[in-house]
């Protein structure tokens, strides 16, 4: 770095290190949450192998049970249960996965300002052996107002961007949704009963998959809105589209059964629309305050300089 150590490099890199110390603790508040959940689900799937176990043992019971075709009943719906819960849990460790590496880069990335501190205190010396102790107070009471609007513009923008992504894809799910139904319909109909099958399916596959990058998207969301001190909470639920997707070429749901989920999460993605949006309108007006007031801010830096 130049031995000058210009003030405004050196205080926007100490503002970033102050600023991944928050999104650490975000995101390590996100990881716990999600080693709850992990090991909840673990629990429960290993409840559910235990169940198929037992019922896999022989006995005279379970032969009764068998000749009577009751056996083989309950026998595929412990396995189902327990497939469903496996489903859960893999999900869960991709979401950790996800987690840890997110969490890494913000540790590496505070690790390599971890001298900026020192830095910034250096530099500060430097501006005041060019200034008059009564300069100093004011310009820095100035600047430090100034720097403050500018950050918060910053990462309400970082925030905006950060929705406009979770936006996109809820819109885009929403349309899968909406063509799910509408061949769901057509589907419970008995009207081109393979192709509306198939196309439905298809539509579901689609959003399932734009619903697995939402929940990605939303948790970057998340944690760009800690800096503008907002606590937003979005549940994207695509668990049980995952046991539609393993279970229904073996005619384990019936069509209106399959129709009411694909209803339930097409109400969840237009919830969780009307959220971002009603979001990023605040974030919105943050920007046109801090601007209105950086240009007042600059007025009196500017006034400040010519009166000194």
């Amino acid at each position: 770095m130049d031995k000058q150590y210009d003030i405004k490099e050196v205080r926007e890199r100490f503002n970033r290190y102050n600023r991944l110390e928050k999104l650490i603790q975000e995101k390590g508040r996100q990881l716990a949450v999600q080693r709850d959940r992990l090991s909840d689900l673990y629990r429960q799937l290993e409840k559910e192998n235990r169940d198929v176990e037992e019922l896999e043992r022989a006995s005279f019971s379970s032969l009764l049970a068998r000749i009577t075709g009751q056996m083989e009943q309950k026998m595929e719906k412990e396995v189902q249960e327990a497939r469903i819960v496996e489903l859960r849990f893999n999900d869960a460790k991709r979401v950790e996965k996800e987690l840890l590496e997110e969490l890494t880069k913000l540790k590496d990335e505070q690790y390599r300002l971890r001298n900026v501190k020192e830095e910034y205190k250096i530099a500060l010396s430097m501006k005041r052996d060019q200034l008059s102790p009564s300069q100093l107070e004011e310009m820095d009471r100035l600047q430090d107002e100034l720097h403050d609007c500018q950050s918060t513009i910053k990462e309400s923008k970082e925030a905006l961007a950060a929705g406009e992504e979770a936006k996109e894809l809820v819109e885009r799910a929403q349309r899968s949704l909406s063509s799910a139904q509408n061949w769901g319909i057509v589907d419970m109909i008995g009207a081109l009963d393979f192709i509306a099958d198939m196309a439905k399916y298809q539509k579901i596959n689609e959003a399932k998959q734009l619903m697995n990058e939402l929940q990605m998207a939303l948790r970057r969301f998340k944690t760009e809105l800690v800096d503008v001190n907002f606590d937003a909470r979005f549940v994207v639920n695509i668990s049980s589209f995952d046991t539609m997707m393993d279970f229904f070429f073996d005619n384990m749901f019936f069509d209106f059964m399959v129709q009411s989920k694909i209803n339930d999460a097409k109400r969840q993605m237009d919830g969780i629309y009307d959220q971002i949006n009603n979001i990023m309108a605040e974030l919105e007006s943050i920007n046109d305050r801090n601007t209105n007031k950086i240009s007042e801010l600059k007025e009196k830096i500017r006034q400040f300089i010519e009166e000194a």
